[in-house]
């Protein structure tokens, strides 16, 4: 049985005071919609399959925005996440009405990426862990860690993915209306996006700053995160549909929604910029229907699936 090795670390130890809100972070790990476990068949977006025994990876430079576009960072949080356990840590308290999102990076920042591990304490998410996560003193540590197999021949696949130019920020937008004193934000994360169009047949060993190694580090920025729902105390969360994308990036300025067509209900869709305008909306769509978005400029965008004027579901879009 593997051991859980998720560890928060915070220089100052952050609690909440009176008129703050304590902010919680959830992550969900998925694979193909269901929930992740090791040695569970996966298959990525082009068809190939593969099973991982080792799925880690650092987050840490933390910040909220809130109020109008105020930011708060927590750059003193550090998480080791093991996607085969639970993942659930407290970023810190912050006083606000609003929140807008929350950002993270994959990864250890460059200032902590170059210390010595060994002079941390164990319960430190930075010091020396078994196996390892730390590359070395110049290279530092290493940002994600996957092992396991290609399905289809049993040959090993490895991606160890490190690098200072390689510490992406993701941003996932909340916008919600803070009125208590304790907050959840949940995260699906889709393990199988992390080897979106890597090419792993008859297998892969990559370490370090290169290739396959950058590649999966993008990935984690651009499609792996989404947000399942924001829960303060008192809140239910909205039951979500699961949907698919493809191709994504769109090509030649189209792509299509593929998920579950429930008989009798209707879904519309609406496409937003990362500043939360929306660009286009469509009432009724069906699945496999192909969506035009050819006049679009470059970018990221966020896909809503929308039921009954409910947000039941969003993907990140890429649109080259």
């Amino acid at each position: 049985m593997r051991k859980l090795i998720l560890h928060v670390w915070a220089v100052a130890l952050c609690l909440p005071v009176l008129g703050q809100t304590n902010i919680n972070v959830n992550i969900d790990h998925l694979l193909n919609g269901n929930e992740f476990t090791f040695d569970q068949v996966g298959m990525n977006n082009e068809g190939a399959e593969f099973a991982l025994d080792r799925l880690e990876y650092y987050i840490s430079g933390i910040s909220v925005s809130h109020d109008g576009g105020q930011v708060q960072d927590f750059s003193d949080v550090y998480v080791l996440v093991d996607a085969g356990e639970p993942t659930e840590f407290t970023v810190g308290a912050l006083n606000m009405s609003t929140i807008e999102a929350i950002s993270f990076h994959i990864g250890v920042d460059e200032e902590a990426n170059h210390q010595d591990p060994s002079i941390l304490p164990p319960s430190n998410p930075l010091a020396p862990q078994n196996p390892s996560m730390h590359w070395g003193w110049a290279s530092g540590y290493r940002f994600l860690a996957i092992e396991g197999v290609d399905a289809a021949t049993d040959e090993i696949v490895q991606i160890h993915a490190l690098g200072d130019d390689y510490y992406f920020e993701i941003t996932i937008p909340i916008n919600e209306t803070v009125e208590e004193d304790d907050m959840t934000i949940s995260l699906h994360a889709h393990v199988e996006e992390i080897l979106n169009s890597i090419s792993f047949s008859g297998g892969l060993i990559m370490h370090g700053e290169t290739g396959a190694s950058i590649a999966a580090l993008e990935n984690m920025r651009d499609f792996v995160f989404e947000l399942e729902s924001t829960t303060l105390s008192t809140n239910e969360a909205i039951a979500e549909i699961d949907f698919r994308l493809s191709p994504n990036p769109a090509v030649d300025g189209n792509f299509k929604l593929d998920f579950d067509q429930l008989e009798g209900s209707t879904f519309g869709i609406s496409i937003a910029d990362l500043t939360g305008k929306v660009v286009y909306s469509a009432q009724q769509i069906s699945s496999s229907q192909q969506v035009d978005v050819s006049g679009f400029p470059t970018g990221m965008y966020l896909v809503n699936l929308i039921s009954d004027d409910l947000t039941i579901g969003t993907r990140k879009l890429i649109i080259q």
